[in-house]
């Protein structure tokens, strides 16, 4: 006899915009470790307040008592659940969007649930419903009354009065739960620390503030007085095309039974979890060594979100390069593992994952830097999507990255960021938009690989071509592009004249693989933008096979 299933989903929405609402690292950190706690001790709690018990997925033998509730999916701020269709399940699913509101006031959510006999139909259900509600307006109650005060960092109402060395500042309700979340930081620092890193004495920082605190703090960002000094970079990156694969992979399940459903897509879930959480903690092993500090004080990286495919964090400037692109090929690697545990044709061979970098001075704007690192991201992805390759027949997206160094305005937008930061007066763009990350063979064809930059960069490590000519060129080239270029032919004229010809040599066959020769050099995309931003940012490592 079958059983009437109750599929419930609770989808956290604009995660990133929650915790970049705020300029001060600790509120971020505490709107990181609040997501992380949701799902984990207070889901924990709400089950066993309802009288509920959770039962392990793989436990699962096709039916399901009154009392019970199983997860397939449950982390970073989403979790899918399977119920019995009864009075307990439903209050259940009553309270939690409640629980949701005062343990996070100001978190965007979506919750669906359908009723099926059959678990795979019910959870086509739910994704029905939370595809038609994306394009609905999120409310945030209680409305504010015309009367009451507003934060003026946030426009929320205000709650409480921080009073710190004689200044007073509102603060609202969701900005001071995140602070009282990071008050509390050693309750959540086990379960960020071991998703991002295997090491017990790993330390990652609270506070930006470096000039407000004493030294000895173990948890203050350690900037650099070398390369990037107070430079951050903001990184957002996630999985190319992977609803689309869920979605082809939901589809072959749905002809299994319920056991094999729900077990097969809490593997799933799992091993995407497993991949990313193995790619971090394989980049973090990196900056460990690279980084030379006290085991007691803060590694230059601060993660935010890890979820899936989903990645947030920042990280100080000269890392940032090598940590991505480290992360990326490790990502790969580390889902082919648990993609060849799933038996299905559903999934490519491995998967691949886009960043956009935006890299920027500690003090500005981290909200509109987060969303124009979300919009290189996309921008990266519709590149990509032009350049896609094969593996075992299906068509795939190779992994790239697009940065932008801000130096002057910062937009929200790639393409005007592009426009108006990285283009001439006459529409040469002084970017290459966008680099590979991947060191598989397949991917090399048809995209520049980023190791082609720093090869670009090296060429300038020494006395006799200067990277301070590159930066005289691009200022002309913005004023001025037939001055430019008249500048190029006398330096060219003046190394071959000084007999330099094998300094030219070697920057004209670095040039190459950007499709480039010295006497186009100005001429069309050059990566000239891209080219001084890694020069002026990057550490010096050794270089990624």
């Amino acid at each position: 006899m079958s059983q009437d299933f109750l599929v419930f989903q609770f989808e956290a929405v604009s995660i990133q915009e929650y915790i970049f609402a705020t300029s001060k690292l600790k509120e971020m950190v505490g709107a990181s470790q609040l997501l992380e706690k949701l799902t984990l001790d207070v889901l924990t709690k709400a089950v066993n307040t309802a009288g509920m018990t959770e039962k392990k997925v793989n436990d699962f033998n096709g039916s399901v008592s009154k009392n019970q509730i199983y997860f397939p999916r449950k982390s970073g701020g989403v979790f899918l659940a399977v119920m019995l269709n009864c009075e307990k399940s439903h209050a259940f699913i009553q309270a939690w969007s409640l629980i949701v509101q005062q343990f996070m006031p100001g978190l965007k959510f979506s919750v669906a649930s359908a009723s099926a006999n059959k678990i795979s139909e019910g959870i086509k259900l739910v994704r029905e419903k939370l595809d038609a509600e994306k394009n609905t307006p999120k409310i945030s109650l209680p409305e504010l009354t015309p009367i009451a005060q507003r934060s003026q960092r946030t426009g929320g109402e205000v709650v409480y009065i921080e009073r710190k060395k004689g200044k007073v500042t509102p603060v609202d309700l969701a900005t001071r739960k995140k602070q009282m979340a990071q008050n509390k930081a050693a309750d959540f620092f086990d379960e960020v620390t071991q998703k991002w890193s295997k090491e017990e004495a790993t330390v990652f920082p609270n506070i930006f503030e470096h000039d407000k605190v004493t030294e000895k703090d173990a948890h203050i960002f350690p900037f650099s007085g070398q390369a990037g000094e107070h430079y951050i970079a903001v990184v957002h990156a996630d999985g190319n095309g992977l609803g689309q694969y869920i979605k082809d992979f939901m589809i072959k399940l749905g002809e299994k039974d319920d056991k094999t459903f729900i077990q097969s897509y809490a593997q799933f879930s799992q091993g995407m979890d497993n991949a990313s959480e193995a790619a971090a903690q394989a980049a973090t092993a990196w900056l460990i060594s690279a980084h030379e500090r006290d085991k007691n004080t803060a590694l230059p990286i601060r993660p935010l979100i890890l979820s899936g495919d989903d990645v947030a964090c920042i990280i100080r400037a000269d890392y940032a390069f090598e940590y991505i692109q480290r992360f990326t090929q490790e990502f790969e690697k580390a889902s082919e593992k648990e993609l060849s545990k799933l038996k299905t044709d559903a999934f490519p061979k491995y998967l691949t994952m886009t960043s956009g970098v935006v890299f920027l001075r500690s003090n500005q704007p981290f909200y509109m830097a987060y969303q124009l690192a979300e919009d290189l991201c996309t921008h990266s992805k519709t590149i990509g999507r032009r350049k896609t390759f094969k593996v075992d027949g299906k068509d795939m997206i190779p992994s790239t990255m697009t940065f932008n160094y801000v130096t002057n305005t910062l937009f929200e937008e790639a393409e005007q960021q592009i426009q108006q930061e990285l283009s001439t007066t006459n529409g040469t763009k002084l970017t290459q938009e966008y680099y590979l990350l991947s060191n598989k063979d397949e991917q090399q064809e048809k995209s520049v690989n980023f190791n082609q930059l720093k090869k670009l960069s090296s060429c300038f490590d020494g006395e006799t071509l200067k990277i301070s000519f590159i930066r005289e060129l691009l200022t002309y080239l913005h004023r001025d592009p037939n001055h430019a270029q008249r500048m190029l032919n006398r330096w060219i004229e003046r190394l071959e004249k000084d007999s330099k010809q094998k300094e030219l040599n070697q920057f004209e066959q670095a040039l190459k693989p950007f499709s480039l020769t010295l006497e186009n050099l100005l001429q069309n995309h050059n990566p000239l933008a891209d080219l001084i931003a890694y020069h002026s940012l990057a550490g010096n490592f050794e270089e990624i096979k």
